[in-house]
């Protein structure tokens, strides 16, 4: 493989974004080591799990189902927001992680984390390490990546392993100089004794969400790393690849 190198040769890699997510945490280790080797400066930042929608459904399952409660209501929403405000005062009373919480709860990701990270790395592209599950060529463009995605732009740059599965970089249409990397991988469901101790929360997300999966998803499954493994989706050739499609996309962008 060839590599271009960025004009500073900088990049930050951010892992731990959902903790569900655990072929993408390992792997950004990996990918990080490779491009190294090759010249560039790369750092790699990990988010607390004190951050993460998992810690607060084992930890703070009340700031969940104080928010499910407000987001339901309409006649009493001003009430139902104070409620939601007073949980999380209780929950985080420094308030370190109020406003990461709540980005986490409406948008199931931490930007405030991340643009915090922006302003540190001035100029630096930022890439966040994601798994998505893993499906072959063959199926529709809307089933595997959401509808704000447009494959044929700069926005977005496919990519395949061996056996067909789709991977993808795409832009972050909110935060400049950073990139989703979704890459693909297998799940299954988290232990018996994580889902009962979940048991309210899911029913609370289902009773509030028109679309409670895009939610529950991160709570109720976790990546089969092992499975993933057998299917060749952690390996050096994923490892080559996805520095491949970080380097094209960055560089592409680059040049704007």
């Amino acid at each position: 493989m060839s590599l271009t190198m960025l004009e500073n040769g900088n990049l930050v890699f951010v892992r731990g974004i959902h903790p569900n997510e655990v072929s993408a945490f390992s792997l950004a280790i990996d990918v990080a080591k490779f491009l190294r080797q090759r010249g560039y400066d790369v750092s790699l930042e990990t988010l607390p799990y004190s951050y993460s929608l998992n810690y607060l459904a084992d930890h703070e399952p009340g700031v969940i189902l104080k928010y499910c409660r407000f987001m339901k209501t309409t006649r009493y929403e001003k009430a139902r927001r104070r409620e939601f405000e007073e949980e999380l005062r209780r929950a985080d009373p420094s308030g370190d992680f109020s406003e990461i919480w709540e980005w986490n709860l409406s948008h199931r990701l931490p930007q405030p984390a991340i643009r915090k990270l922006r302003e540190e790395y001035k100029g630096s592209p930022i890439i966040e390490f994601h798994n998505r599950r893993a499906l072959r060529s063959g199926h529709r463009f809307s089933d595997i990546f959401s509808d704000d995605i447009n494959p044929s732009t700069d926005e977005a740059i496919f990519f395949t392993v061996d056996d067909g599965h789709y991977g993808i970089i795409s832009k972050d249409a909110k935060i400049e100089n950073c990139y989703f990397l979704e890459i693909p991988s297998f799940y299954r469901r988290v232990p018996r004794e994580v889902l009962i101790r979940r048991k309210k929360v899911f029913g609370a997300v289902k009773g509030s969400f028109e679309h409670p999966h895009a939610f529950l998803d991160y709570l109720e499954y976790v990546v089969d790393f092992k499975k993933s493994q057998r299917r060749g989706l952690t390996g050096q050739k994923m490892v080559e690849k996805l520095a491949e499609a970080i380097e094209e996309m960055v560089t592409k962008n680059g040049k704007k």
